[in-house]
C-alpha cells in the first residue's frame, strides 16, 4: 500500500509558522498594553498622593507658601499631561492588539484550511487504498475459485 503523502504540506508548514509568528507579536503587543496600563495605573495613583499631599498643605493651618503651592499645582499638571500621554498610549497599544488579533485569526484560520484539506486528501486516500485492497483480495479469491473448479472438472 502506497504511503499518504499530503501535496500541500509545505503550504500547511508555512501557514503554521506564520500562525506560531503571528501568535509571538500578539503575545509582546498584549504584553506591552498591559504594561501601559500598569504605568497609566501608577501615574494615577501619584495623582491621587500628589493631591492628598497638596489638600493637607492646605489644612495645615499654618501660613500658605505661595510657592509650595505654584509646585504642588505644577507637580499636579505634569502628572496629569503624563497620564494623557499614557492613555494615549494604552489606547494605541490595545488597537495594535486587536489588529494583531485579525492577522493571527486568519493565520489560525488558513492553517484550519490546510489541515481540513489533509484531513480530506487523507479520507480519500484511504479510501482508495481499500478499493484496492479489496480488489486484490476479490481477484485472489476469484483466481482460486477458478483454480479449484478446474481441478474439480480435470
Amino acid at each position: 500500500m502506497r504511503k499518504f503523502k499530503f501535496t500541500l504540506q509545505s503550504v500547511h508548514n508555512v501557514r503554521e509558522l506564520r500562525e506560531e509568528k503571528e501568535q509571538t507579536v500578539f503575545a509582546r503587543l498584549s504584553k506591552d498594553a498591559s504594561e501601559a496600563e500598569e504605568r497609566l495605573f501608577e501615574v494615577s495613583r501619584k495623582i491621587l498622593s500628589a493631591m492628598n499631599s497638596y489638600t493637607h498643605s492646605m489644612r495645615g493651618g499654618t501660613a500658605l507658601d505661595p510657592v509650595v503651592l505654584d509646585l504642588h499645582s505644577k507637580h499636579i499638571a505634569a502628572l496629569e499631561r503624563l497620564k494623557q500621554r499614557i492613555i494615549a498610549e494604552v489606547e494605541q497599544k490595545k488597537s495594535a492588539c486587536r489588529e494583531q488579533a485579525k492577522r493571527l485569526s486568519n493565520a489560525a484560520r488558513d492553517v484550519k484550511v490546510t489541515a481540513k484539506l489533509r484531513e480530506k486528501q487523507k479520507a480519500v486516500h484511504d479510501l482508495e487504498a481499500a478499493k484496492s485492497e479489496q480488489n486484490t483480495l476479490d481477484e485472489i479469491t476469484s483466481a482460486k475459485h477458478a483454480r479449484l473448479a478446474g481441478e474439480t472438472n480435470g
